[in-house]
Protein backbone atom coordinates (compact mmCIF):
# COMPACT_ATOMS: atom_id res chain seq x y z
CA UNK A 1 0.00 0.00 0.00
CA UNK A 2 1.04 3.40 -0.85
CA UNK A 3 2.37 5.90 1.71
CA UNK A 4 -0.84 7.88 0.98
CA UNK A 5 -3.11 5.39 1.13
CA UNK A 6 -1.32 4.44 4.44
CA UNK A 7 -2.38 7.72 6.05
CA UNK A 8 -5.36 7.60 4.60
CA UNK A 9 -6.05 4.66 6.34
CA UNK A 10 -4.66 5.94 9.43
CA UNK A 11 -6.73 8.92 9.22
CA UNK A 12 -10.00 7.04 8.67
CA UNK A 13 -9.09 4.55 11.85
CA UNK A 14 -8.35 7.87 13.89
CA UNK A 15 -11.97 9.14 12.76
CA UNK A 16 -13.74 5.92 13.83
CA UNK A 17 -11.94 6.35 17.37
CA UNK A 18 -12.93 9.78 17.38
CA UNK A 19 -16.37 8.88 16.79
CA UNK A 20 -16.67 6.48 19.04
CA UNK A 21 -15.70 8.61 21.98
CA UNK A 22 -17.89 11.38 21.38
CA UNK A 23 -20.35 10.40 23.62
CA UNK A 24 -19.17 13.48 25.88
CA UNK A 25 -20.47 16.31 22.93
CA UNK A 26 -24.70 16.61 23.06
CA UNK A 27 -25.78 15.73 19.68
CA UNK A 28 -22.60 14.12 18.49
CA UNK A 29 -22.69 11.53 16.32
CA UNK A 30 -20.63 8.58 17.72
CA UNK A 31 -19.89 5.22 16.06
CA UNK A 32 -20.73 2.07 18.03
CA UNK A 33 -19.83 -0.64 15.62
CA UNK A 34 -18.14 -1.16 12.32
CA UNK A 35 -16.20 1.06 9.94
CA UNK A 36 -15.48 -0.48 6.30
CA UNK A 37 -13.78 1.70 3.40
CA UNK A 38 -12.45 0.93 0.32
CA UNK A 39 -10.03 2.62 -2.14
CA UNK A 40 -10.48 2.74 -6.03
CA UNK A 41 -6.45 2.36 -6.19
CA UNK A 42 -6.13 -0.52 -4.51
CA UNK A 43 -8.70 -2.83 -6.30
CA UNK A 44 -10.62 -2.54 -3.70
CA UNK A 45 -13.82 -1.34 -6.09
CA UNK A 46 -15.93 1.18 -3.61
CA UNK A 47 -18.85 0.75 -5.70
CA UNK A 48 -18.99 -2.49 -4.55
CA UNK A 49 -19.09 -1.63 -1.00
CA UNK A 50 -22.02 0.89 -2.13
CA UNK A 51 -23.65 -1.99 -3.80
CA UNK A 52 -23.73 -4.14 -0.23
CA UNK A 53 -25.37 -1.13 1.58
CA UNK A 54 -27.81 -0.35 -1.16
CA UNK A 55 -28.43 -3.65 -1.43
CA UNK A 56 -28.51 -4.44 2.27
CA UNK A 57 -31.52 -1.55 2.58
CA UNK A 58 -34.67 -2.60 3.82
CA UNK A 59 -37.19 0.30 4.84
CA UNK A 60 -35.58 3.71 4.11
CA UNK A 61 -32.88 4.60 1.62
CA UNK A 62 -31.82 8.45 1.23
CA UNK A 63 -28.99 9.19 -1.45
CA UNK A 64 -26.85 12.55 -1.67
CA UNK A 65 -25.28 12.36 -4.62
CA UNK A 66 -23.25 14.80 -6.79
CA UNK A 67 -22.63 12.57 -10.06
CA UNK A 68 -24.68 9.22 -10.91
CA UNK A 69 -23.78 7.40 -14.08
CA UNK A 70 -22.49 4.40 -12.84
CA UNK A 71 -24.84 1.56 -14.43
CA UNK A 72 -24.76 -1.03 -11.42
CA UNK A 73 -25.76 1.63 -8.78
CA UNK A 74 -28.70 3.04 -10.87
CA UNK A 75 -29.88 -0.70 -10.47
CA UNK A 76 -29.27 -1.36 -7.04
CA UNK A 77 -31.17 1.93 -6.28
CA UNK A 78 -34.06 0.78 -8.76
CA UNK A 79 -34.24 -2.81 -7.12
CA UNK A 80 -34.51 -1.62 -3.60
CA UNK A 81 -37.70 0.76 -4.62
CA UNK A 82 -39.30 -2.20 -6.18
CA UNK A 83 -38.49 -4.07 -3.19
CA UNK A 84 -40.64 -1.77 -0.98
CA UNK A 85 -37.79 0.74 0.37
CA UNK A 86 -38.73 4.07 0.61
CA UNK A 87 -35.96 5.62 -1.21
CA UNK A 88 -35.07 9.89 -1.73
CA UNK A 89 -32.06 11.25 -3.54
CA UNK A 90 -30.88 15.09 -3.78
CA UNK A 91 -28.45 15.46 -6.75
CA UNK A 92 -26.86 18.66 -7.96
CA UNK A 93 -28.86 20.41 -10.59
CA UNK A 94 -25.73 20.58 -12.94
CA UNK A 95 -24.99 17.07 -13.66
CA UNK A 96 -28.56 16.76 -13.32
CA UNK A 97 -29.69 18.92 -16.14
CA UNK A 98 -27.65 18.38 -19.34
CA UNK A 99 -24.61 17.16 -17.48
CA UNK A 100 -23.72 13.52 -16.97
CA UNK A 101 -26.01 12.41 -14.16
CA UNK A 102 -29.19 13.58 -16.51
CA UNK A 103 -30.58 10.13 -18.04
CA UNK A 104 -29.56 8.06 -14.83
CA UNK A 105 -31.73 10.55 -12.74
CA UNK A 106 -34.59 10.69 -15.32
CA UNK A 107 -34.48 6.43 -15.06
CA UNK A 108 -34.71 6.44 -11.40
CA UNK A 109 -37.40 9.01 -11.55
CA UNK A 110 -39.18 7.04 -14.19
CA UNK A 111 -39.12 3.98 -11.41
CA UNK A 112 -41.27 6.12 -8.77
CA UNK A 113 -37.82 7.81 -6.69
CA UNK A 114 -38.51 11.05 -5.84
CA UNK A 115 -35.70 12.91 -7.25
CA UNK A 116 -34.93 17.05 -5.94
CA UNK A 117 -31.85 19.28 -7.13
CA UNK A 118 -30.17 22.24 -5.83
CA UNK A 119 -31.81 25.39 -6.47
CA UNK A 120 -29.23 27.55 -4.78
CA UNK A 121 -25.65 28.61 -6.33
CA UNK A 122 -23.49 26.13 -5.10
CA UNK A 123 -23.03 22.84 -5.53
CA UNK A 124 -24.64 19.91 -3.97
CA UNK A 125 -21.57 17.81 -3.91
CA UNK A 126 -21.99 15.27 -1.33
CA UNK A 127 -21.64 11.91 -1.49
CA UNK A 128 -23.33 9.62 0.82
CA UNK A 129 -25.92 7.45 1.22
CA UNK A 130 -28.39 6.50 4.62
CA UNK A 131 -29.45 3.18 4.98
CA UNK A 132 -32.19 2.13 7.36
CA UNK A 133 -30.92 4.57 10.07
CA UNK A 134 -28.25 2.54 10.67
CA UNK A 135 -25.73 2.65 7.82
CA UNK A 136 -23.62 5.34 6.17
CA UNK A 137 -21.90 5.31 3.21
CA UNK A 138 -19.72 8.52 2.53
CA UNK A 139 -16.18 9.60 1.12
CA UNK A 140 -15.06 11.15 -2.08
CA UNK A 141 -16.05 8.37 -4.12
CA UNK A 142 -18.40 9.92 -7.30
CA UNK A 143 -20.84 7.18 -8.47
CA UNK A 144 -19.65 6.76 -11.90
CA UNK A 145 -17.95 3.97 -13.82
CA UNK A 146 -14.94 6.46 -14.36
CA UNK A 147 -14.28 7.23 -10.92
CA UNK A 148 -14.54 3.29 -9.85
CA UNK A 149 -11.90 2.81 -12.61
CA UNK A 150 -9.55 5.80 -12.67
CA UNK A 151 -9.72 7.98 -10.21
CA UNK A 152 -8.25 8.26 -6.80
CA UNK A 153 -11.10 7.37 -4.45
CA UNK A 154 -12.53 6.48 -1.29
CA UNK A 155 -15.54 5.10 0.32
CA UNK A 156 -16.62 4.58 3.79
CA UNK A 157 -19.40 2.76 5.36
CA UNK A 158 -20.32 3.21 9.01
CA UNK A 159 -22.63 0.83 10.66
CA UNK A 160 -23.92 3.43 13.59
CA UNK A 161 -27.45 4.35 14.47
CA UNK A 162 -26.15 7.63 16.38
CA UNK A 163 -24.30 8.52 13.19
CA UNK A 164 -26.76 7.51 10.90
CA UNK A 165 -29.97 10.04 12.86
CA UNK A 166 -27.45 12.40 12.22
CA UNK A 167 -26.99 12.52 8.93
CA UNK A 168 -30.80 11.95 8.57
CA UNK A 169 -31.47 15.17 10.24
CA UNK A 170 -28.85 16.90 7.74
CA UNK A 171 -30.61 14.83 4.95
CA UNK A 172 -34.26 15.83 5.73
CA UNK A 173 -33.52 19.63 6.26
CA UNK A 174 -31.99 19.67 2.60
CA UNK A 175 -34.92 17.69 1.47
CA UNK A 176 -37.34 20.36 2.88
CA UNK A 177 -35.73 23.11 1.77
CA UNK A 178 -38.42 24.43 -0.71
CA UNK A 179 -36.00 27.10 -1.66
CA UNK A 180 -32.64 24.94 -1.71
CA UNK A 181 -33.67 22.62 -3.58
CA UNK A 182 -37.16 21.61 -6.07
CA UNK A 183 -38.30 18.78 -7.57
CA UNK A 184 -36.15 17.30 -10.80
CA UNK A 185 -38.66 17.73 -13.44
Amino acid sequence: MSPFLRRLSALLLLLAALLTACRAAPGAACVGTEVRWAFTREGQAPERLLLTVLDGARERLDLAIYSLTHPDVVQAVIRAKLRGVAVRVLADREQAGLGPSGPALRRLRAAGIPVRVNAHPGLMHLKVAIADGRVVAFGSFNVTTQAARKNDEVLAVVESPDLARAWTAVFDHMWQDRLGFHDLE
